[in-house]
């Protein structure tokens, strides 16, 4: 194996900056005309707008689903190993309530929620082997449904019973 020293002028040139520099401007540009001409349609224009959420304890939230633009709910707990809970909102995050879990527990924090419709969801909390697979059939009762690897890197339900779960890169 050979030793190579490539200079920087060898590969940035004046015309190839130009083109760097040029790339974002199009991009921008496609992307103004395509909104402005779904405005004109009279499509709607979304935009994501976050703001804090108020609840009574300080807690760590390491992940959210909606299933509306109302229904959703954050999962996560005081910090990663203690206080695991599943919050819920049925007004679009303006109040929060517990469903899962205690902030002054000492179990693990909840993590990757997940929902089929707005009452079958499914969510992981780890408890240092395997990781509990909680479980709502109701969209607000949690319950133990099983355990999944602690080091499944992300699953996802089609149907109440069918799923599919990514562990150390093999199917679960």
């Amino acid at each position: 194996m050979s030793n190579q020293h490539f200079s920087s002028s060898r590969f940035w040139t004046p015309r190839s900056l130009l083109v760097i520099a040029a790339v974002p401007m199009l991009v921008f540009s496609c992307v103004q005309f395509a909104l402005s001409a779904a405005a004109r349609q009279g499509e709607p224009r979304f935009k994501g707008i976050w703001e804090p959420v108020s609840f009574n304890a300080d807690v760590k939230l390491f992940d959210v689903f909606f299933t509306t633009a109302q229904e959703g709910w954050v999962s996560g707990g005081t910090d990663e190993t203690h206080g695991g809970i599943v919050l819920h909102t049925s007004d679009g995050g303006d109040h929060w309530k517990v469903q899962y879990g205690d902030p002054q527990s000492s179990d693990r924090a909840v993590r990757n929620i997940r929902f089929v419709d707005t009452t079958h969801g499914w969510a992981m909390q780890g408890t240092g082997s395997a990781a509990r697979l909680l479980h709502t059939a109701d969209g607000h009762n949690w319950n133990l449904a099983g355990t999944i690897p602690e080091n499944t890197t992300d699953y996802m339900f089609t149907s109440d019973a069918m799923g599919i779960a990514v562990a150390s890169s093999h199917i679960v």
